[in-house]
């Protein structure tokens, strides 16, 4: 059913179309006391022109952070410059976000850093997410500059022109979405880190939790490899011209059970330039796609994370999937 998602979630989530909007910080007035430590709304639908202004109810920050499992300072994948950093403000002041930090197709992450991250951490979760309309662009985030360079030296294969399809790792799980990707010669997969601590391994087969032998030894697989476990940032690699049509890579996540238990495994099929057809998180038909594991089952929660945060995450990452699809919409 059509918005499905987007109905159970309508109280929480707002679609901004508006050139100037409002984020609550704190309990504005009238409101409850469990409103003290949020942002409302918590997720919020731009567009690259607005303005963004937060209104704050007592003593808070607006703090951009990497993502939504880290509370500290930080420039969110897609986003541009340094992070933005409202300092701690009291009731009745307002702090505007800068127009170049809404860079088009970003998803902008921030936090209240009260307390070295109180009100960040259990049990409040002070945070909130802005997702940007439009296309995103080239080389954009922390590290740009060199962040088009791939790691194999590859260029991208002569005629059609060369695509880049994003893997979101970590998205409201142990999972990478999409699990099932296509790409061509030439092509890059941007893996880009939202939520735990994974990496990225090449395996030999698809399901596998084993390491590929031919790892130290193939220059296609040490390419993808994105090597020790993170939590934030992107990793980038680009299918070498010589990568045979028809072909699949493997991978999976090497941290604690994810891939063992939490089924974290993906695929990426080789295609010929200019076929390559991906499904996006959110569906662009009105429907927020399932994310789903390199077999197409459900992610398992990671048992080893604090069962709050997860909680927290989980929801924040469905408001993004429902804005998604607002985006891909209009």
């Amino acid at each position: 059913m059509r918005f499905s998602i987007a109905a159970s979630l309508s109280a929480l989530l707002t679609l901004a179309s508006a050139a100037e909007v409002t984020i609550q910080v704190g309990n504005p007035a009238g409101a409850t006391n469990p409103q003290k430590f949020q942002f409302s709304p918590r997720v919020l639908r731009v567009d690259p022109t607005d303005t963004v202004t937060f209104q704050f109810n007592g003593n808070h920050s607006v703090t951009q952070q990497a993502n939504f499992t880290l509370c500290t300072p930080g420039v969110s994948a897609g986003s541009t410059g340094q992070p933005f950093d409202s300092t701690v403000l009291p009731k009745g002041q307002s702090f505007t976000i800068p127009k170049e930090s809404l860079v088009p197709g970003s998803i902008i992450y921030y936090y209240c850093k009260v307390g070295n991250g109180a009100h960040c951490n259990a049990p409040n979760f002070m945070q909130g997410a802005l997702v940007v309309s439009g296309t995103p662009t080239a080389a954009t985030g922390a590290g740009a500059a060199g962040a088009a360079v791939p790691a194999n030296g590859a260029t991208p294969a002569a005629g059609a022109a060369a695509q880049t399809v994003t893997v979101q790792v970590g998205l409201g799980g142990n999972v990478f979405s999409p699990s099932l990707i296509q790409a061509a010669p030439g092509d890059t997969v941007l893996f880009s880190w939202v939520g735990g601590t994974h990496n990225v391994v090449p395996s030999d087969g698809p399901q596998s939790c084993v390491k590929s032998t031919k790892l130290e030894t193939d220059e296609t697989l040490k390419a993808l490899a994105s090597g020790a476990p993170k939590s934030s940032g992107e990793h980038r690699f680009v299918v070498p011209a010589t990568a045979q049509v028809g072909s699949k890579l493997w991978y999976y996540c090497s941290v604690g059970t994810h891939c063992s238990v939490g089924k974290m495994y993906a695929t990426i099929s080789i295609v010929a330039p200019g076929t390559a057809v991906n499904t996006p998180t959110a569906g662009a038909n009105g429907t927020a796609t399932t994310t789903t594991n390199g077999d197409g089952t459900t992610p398992t929660p990671d048992a080893s994370s604090n069962g709050l945060r997860s909680a927290s995450v989980s929801v924040l990452s469905a408001l993004i999937a429902v804005a998604l699809v607002a985006v891909n919409m209009s």
